[in-house]
């Protein structure tokens, strides 16, 4: 474990330069300052003491402010990735705690025509669906990483996703998509992630997850006063309110049924029994046939 840091040296260096400054330089002059100006009578105390606190103060905003601008600047040649961010949660700070501008809802309106007609309209996720637009744009670019658990190619079973977390290649957005829906919600069971229309369909991804870092590198968060101002506001958070629907109530896709032949078979003839239909579509008596 480190005790000293470059940060700190500096620190330091810039706190023992100023202190020698105001010490030998501006002593004289901030005193007389002190007495013509406000009619201070403890004037050389007063100095004494700033001699100790307007350097540790003003090189410690300099050093805070030269540290985040390198880290900005050269993060992200250096930094390694993780997954420690659910996407839920990434699409949570971007539209409530991130800088960034987003879509926003029209104001309440009543509609006119339709079923909703003489009714007090209101527009909800917007914010939440460009934010999901706009993770979607850096997916692609790969600007952003994202992790999740891949579904299980041959299975006879709905939504059975592998339990080990993979890194989701670039070229994947290429055809898919993040879900509308689920992508909102925590889950390891649903699917967050769909065919672009028109694109070649994928192995679907759950349990998304991407780089903290990444995200803040991308959405830079609100200055601390306005996320301070913003609590002692009350200002409550914008939250996605179309809830996940019960995967148990959903009717499950019929099983493909796998045909084996047998190797004395050459001809792979196999026999069926189904019901025929006459002329005007009814069932009729069932019979054996061979087919092949």
């Amino acid at each position: 474990m480190r005790k000293y840091t470059i940060p700190g040296f500096a620190w330091a260096a810039l706190l023992l330069f100023g202190k020698w400054i105001l010490d030998h330089a501006l002593f004289d002059w901030f005193v007389h300052y002190l007495e013509d100006t406000w009619n201070i009578k403890e004037a050389s105390l007063i100095a004494s003491i700033s001699s100790y606190v307007i350097p540790a103060v003003a090189s410690a905003v300099v050093i805070t402010i030269v540290y985040r601008v390198a880290r900005h600047e050269w993060g992200s040649k250096t930094d390694n990735p993780l997954p420690d961010m659910k996407v839920s949660d990434a699409i949570d700070y971007i539209v409530n705690d991130s800088k960034v501008f987003l879509k926003q809802p029209r104001s309440p309106w009543i509609e006119e025509f339709g079923p909703g007609r003489r009714r007090r309209m209101i527009e909800n996720g917007v914010e939440h669906t460009d934010a999901r637009k706009q993770l979607n744009e850096r997916l692609i670019s790969g600007k952003v990483q994202m992790w999740g658990l891949r579904q299980m190619p041959v299975t006879h079973i709905a939504n059975q996703f592998e339990l080990s977390l993979r890194e989701i290649k670039p070229e994947y957005w290429d055809g898919m998509q993040l879900d509308f829906l689920s992508c909102f919600h925590q889950t390891n069971t649903v699917p967050q992630t769909a065919q672009i229309p028109g694109k070649q369909a994928d192995l679907q991804w759950t349990g998304l997850m991407v780089s903290r870092e990444q995200v803040f590198r991308e959405w830079p968060p609100k200055p601390r006063w306005r996320r301070l101002l913003q609590r002692i506001a009350r200002k409550q958070r914008i939250t996605y309110r179309v809830p996940l629907p019960d995967l148990s109530k959903l009717p499950h896709p019929t099983p493909i049924i796998e045909i084996i032949f047998d190797p004395e078979n050459p001809a792979r003839r196999f026999w069926s029994f189904e019901s025929p239909r006459d002329e005007q579509g009814n069932k009729s008596v069932v019979y054996s046939g061979n087919i092949g």
